[in-house]
């Protein structure tokens, strides 16, 4: 935006840009005097998708307790423009002249803050709350700058800046995009009065994946040196779930209360470390969930990759059997997908989600992270050695470096010193702590028996290429138990964990 200094705005009243003040939201702020001399800052909001809604936001909170006020609002150019008063200063100006603020100090910003969203409360969610929309305008400090509010009710409306959020101040439920109610103002409320009593906010990282498991997982570190009822009121605004946290009404209570300290060792003093303990317990637990449904939300994106993945080299093997045999007969039997032809008989097996580990034993957990889990195998009829076909086990793993997951095909085998032999060889697992025993370092009756191989992405044809000569040896009648077990060292060709 170039700076249209000296400009003449022309709304209800007249007014004139003097200077650049710095930018906010959708636009730009400038200084600006208007006709009979008065001093304000002057908003120009570019016509951009969802830039009405601060004009509409001035207009509606015109009233509001402790929100910035509009005097003259209207459209100018290819913008919008709000004017309001001038702020003597931003609460982050504040905080970087000082660090930080004294308890007493920062309750009357707090309780300020707080009567705003009692002000809003069932009407706005403004969604970006931070030290610098924080504004002082004469002795009170106000919520400015709704350039990503929402409409309380507006749910499902059109282009409300859902992803939109300042990361160190985002509320759990903005990490997972969920709705934003008054509960996400007063959790990054609650983040501001960690911050300002601080000097630092709860959570901090310059890396955004890590900010965003720090709010979905972590537990704020302790104030120190803050009196035990403001500690309480910070700790359960920070409460992971929304419905853990206080309402902006009760947020407003429980601050004004805060001013009032009881002297130690009274009753009041004793109920109130009582409540504490109860507010960091119950923290706690929502920190659990939260935990819980985080790992939930990751393993479901990362099976949903597995399974376009693994579509694809579905369409792979299939476009490749019907090119090079027009006689195989193609079925679909629940999640087994088989190809006929003569006596032999292809499956492939569509993915599982593979559910989490739980034992004790260290040797009974796999060594990495398994997300899915499929199966591929030919069958014949069993010849005279006893032998009827070959399995092999696909997963969907992180095998080879923790985070990066691929399609891996694997087998096993019993161990040759054992007297009993299986009729498959090598077969297929699906992940269990059998298998996970047999990629432990340690001598089990079930031992691997194929390397870990990639076979997605570019790999898929060499994958689609192994089974189908394997069909073709299948339905010929050639097909014959692997005189060697294992057929290729398997050692070394997955991870042993963390």
């Amino acid at each position: 935006m170039a700076f249209p200094i000296g400009a003449i705005v022309q709304l209800e009243r007249e007014w004139t840009i003097q200077g650049f003040i710095g930018r906010g939201g959708l636009g730009a702020v400038f200084s600006t005097i208007s006709n009979d001399g008065e001093l304000y800052a002057l908003k120009l909001i570019p016509k951009v998708p969802g830039a009405n809604r601060e004009l509409l936001f001035g207009d509606d909170l015109r009233g509001s307790v402790n929100v910035m006020p509009t005097v003259d609002s209207g459209e100018w150019r290819d913008y919008l423009v709000l004017v309001m008063p001038r702020a003597r200063m931003s609460l982050r100006q504040l905080l970087d002249q000082v660090g930080k603020v004294e308890p007493s100090d920062a309750l009357d910003v707090l309780i300020d803050v707080s009567e705003a969203l009692v002000s809003l409360e069932s009407r706005v969610v403004h969604r970006d709350i931070k030290p610098d929309n924080i504004l002082l305008i004469g002795s009170r400090w106000n919520l400015a700058d709704f350039g990503i509010s929402k409409y309380a009710e507006a749910t499902t409306a059109d282009d409300t800046r859902k992803f939109a959020r300042t990361a160190k101040y985002a509320a759990p439920e903005q990490w997972r995009f969920e709705t934003a109610t008054s509960a996400t103002d007063v959790y990054a409320l609650g983040v501001v009065a960690y911050e300002i009593l601080a000097g630092h906010p709860p959570f901090d990282s310059d890396d955004e994946s890590e900010l965003r498991r720090q709010h979905l997982e972590g537990r704020p570190p302790k104030l120190p040196n803050t009196q035990v009822p403001l500690h309480s009121v910070i700790a359960e605004c920070l409460i992971k779930a929304p419905g853990g946290r206080p309402s902006p009404q009760r947020l407003l209570a429980q601050l004004r209360s805060a001013h009032e300290l009881p002297s130690p060792g009274s009753t009041v003093n004793l109920l109130q470390q009582a409540n504490l303990v109860a507010v960091e317990r119950k923290a706690e637990r929502e920190r659990a969930k939260s935990i819980q449904q985080s790992e939930y939300h990751r393993r479901d994106q990362l099976y949903r990759a597995a399974r376009d993945s693994f579509g694809e080299m579905m369409t792979l093997v299939s476009a490749s059997i019907r090119n090079a045999v027009p006689q195989v007969i193609e079925e679909y039997l629940g999640r087994d997908h088989t190809w006929r032809l003569n006596e032999a008989t292809l499956v492939i097996q569509s993915p599982f989600m593979t559910e989490e580990p739980d034992s004790a034993d260290r040797f009974s957990m796999p060594p990495f992270d398994i997300i899915a889990h499929g199966a591929v195998g030919i069958r014949i009829p069993r010849d005279r050695l006893d032998y009827e076909g070959r399995s092999h086990s696909l997963w969907y793993c992180d095998a080879k470096t923790k985070g990066e997951y691929r399609w891996f095909e694997t087998a096993f085998m019993r161990s040759p010193l054992t007297a009993q032999q299986t009729t498959v060889r090598p077969y297929g697992m699906d992940p269990s702590p059998e298998a996970y025993r047999a990629l432990a370092p340690i001598m089990d009756v079930i031992q691997c028996a194929c390397p870990f191989t990639e076979i997605d992405g570019e790999k898929a044809h060499a994958f689609a290429d192994q089974w189908l000569r394997w069909f073709g040896l299948a339905a010929t009648g050639r097909l014959q138990s692997p005189s060697t077990m294992p057929e290729r060292e398997p050692h070394d060709s997955w991870r042993r964990g963390d």
